[in-house]
């Protein structure tokens, strides 16, 4: 009898929640429940199937402008036809000896309007919109805005990496050199 009170449970809570935004678990809740002994003939995902295809990836533009005295600006642009929802994270590569490697060590680098901005967790970009965040100060350690306890980036290769919201897809920005 538990089964039936939740089940009669679960048309209530997605009622009471439309619109509140967390509506992820609650479809998924849904999605389960509706595959559980339901005889629709839909069988529910088996570890080692494939993940679901997540769709193509987005259109973006993504580089580097450095100027004397290593100072990045960062420039992110949707070339796509659909608005893309990217994580607010601002990731940086340094090209090593056999490919691309992540920069350690650089504090608080993200895709916010400005300064004077906390930022948020995830920033729409709506097609043919073009960003530009806080440039990079070519530092490791605060590198974004302020520089209090930092130290020149070495100079090379490197790129920026954007992400979407969802993780489902990773764009590499064209490469640039710094020098100091």
């Amino acid at each position: 009898m538990p089964r039936l009170s939740s089940i009669l449970l679960l048309p209530l809570l997605l009622a009471s929640c439309e619109g509140c935004g967390g509506t992820e678990e609650i479809a998924g809740a849904r999605a389960s429940t509706a595959t559980e002994g339901s005889g629709s003939g839909e069988a529910a995902a088996e570890p080692g199937d494939p993940p679901p295809d997540p769709g193509p990836a987005p259109t973006l533009a993504v580089r580097g402008e450095p100027e004397p005295g290593g100072v990045v600006h960062v420039i992110v642009e949707n070339h796509g036809r659909e608005p893309v929802v990217l994580a607010a994270t601002l990731e940086i590569e340094r090209e090593e000896p056999g490919g691309w490697a992540a920069v350690e060590g650089i504090a608080g680098l993200s895709l916010r309007r400005s300064c004077e901005e906390s930022g948020e967790e995830c920033l729409t970009l709506v097609p043919g919109a073009e960003l530009h965040p806080p440039a990079w100060l070519g530092t490791i350690g605060d590198a974004q805005c302020i520089c209090t306890r930092c130290a020149p980036a070495p100079e090379g290769r490197y790129r920026f990496v954007v992400a979407t919201c969802d993780g489902e897809h990773r764009v590499e920005g064209e490469a640039f050199s710094l020098a100091q």
